[in-house]
């Protein structure tokens, strides 16, 4: 990525930020008010919005290992062709129909064209690499299936998803409780830190219109 399209990612991630900060501070004043004048009304809420989802049960097709390797062995002439035909048909098209640069009239924002530019290398590089990768195992399976015996132990090594997630899976109420439990000092907390984030980004914004260019300067030198 260039200097020109790594400028314009931390231009949009740099926009993003500020106007999440933004909104981040006004549904926090509106909790805090909510909080200093109806406490209850948190607890309603707090009902609704602290339902746990779990996500074991989406996620369990996904625990149950499938063999396919004795269906691959079986019919490996068959997958190895399929596995050498559609790279070469991939190769075809990257090398004779797909363009050096992305065309500027599919870009609706002529501002953000590098960006795009950047994102469509990037996809080229990884069907180059991913075409690649299978377009070898394809040879390897179609005259020599026996050789890929030796990766099996890697390759159908299982990963639980449960064992990744688990510490996702918990839920942890200590803060609500404490601000149930205090809820003047809590609402004033949040009502005064939500008007001070929100008059700093707002009064910085305001008082340079170039705060984008400004904050990536910045960025830059450090």
């Amino acid at each position: 990525m260039g200097s020109s399209e790594g400028a314009l990612l931390i231009e949009i991630v740099i926009e993003s930020l500020m106007y999440a900060l933004l909104l981040f501070s006004i549904v926090t004043f509106v909790v805090g008010m909510v909080l200093l004048i109806a406490p209850k009304k948190i607890e309603r809420l707090r009902a609704l919005s602290d339902r746990w989802l779990t996500p074991r049960k989406s996620l369990k097709p996904l625990e149950i290992p499938r063999n396919s390797d004795p269906f691959i062995y079986r019919n490996h002439r068959w997958m190895g062709a399929t596995a050498i035909i559609l790279p070469m048909i991939t190769f075809y098209l990257l090398l004779y129909s797909v363009a050096d640069e992305l065309p500027r009239n599919v870009v609706i924002n002529k501002e953000h064209y590098l960006f795009w530019q950047w994102l469509f290398d990037s996809a080229t590089l990884f069907l180059w690499i991913t075409n690649l990768f299978a377009f070898g195992v394809g040879i390897v399976l179609f005259f020599r299936p026996s050789q890929l015996k030796r990766i099996e132990a890697v390759a159908n090594r299982w990963l639980s998803t449960r064992q990744g997630l688990r510490r996702f899976d918990q839920s942890f109420s200590q803060l609500d409780e404490l601000m149930l439990r205090t809820p003047k000092w809590t609402a004033i907390f949040l009502i005064l830190g939500s008007l001070y984030i929100f008059m700093v980004i707002l009064t910085f914004m305001l008082q340079h219109p170039d705060w984008l260019d400004l904050l990536r300067t910045q960025l830059y030198k450090v």
